[in-house]
């Protein structure tokens, strides 16, 4: 069985959040770029209740920069 579902890097070195029903009872995890490459990856941590995961691929990713403060 394949799941398929979309996610984005929060750091450089390949730290990207997706859902945890994407990765739940997976054997493996590959993440495809927009730019079609394919990277292997593996579950760092779960939270069944709001549905995310943690994964971790390669590094020297562009991605997404979370603010330090609260929007104005």
């Amino acid at each position: 069985m394949q799941a398929v579902g979309s996610g984005f890097f929060i750091t450089a070195d390949g730290y990207a959040v997706t859902n945890n029903h994407v990765v739940d009872h997976a054997v493996s995890v590959e993440v495809v770029t927009d730019g079609g490459e394919t990277l292997k990856a593996r579950d760092i941590g779960v939270d069944p209740k709001t549905d995310l995961a943690l994964i971790n691929g390669k590094g020297d990713l562009p991605f997404v920069k979370i603010a330090a403060a609260r929007p104005r």
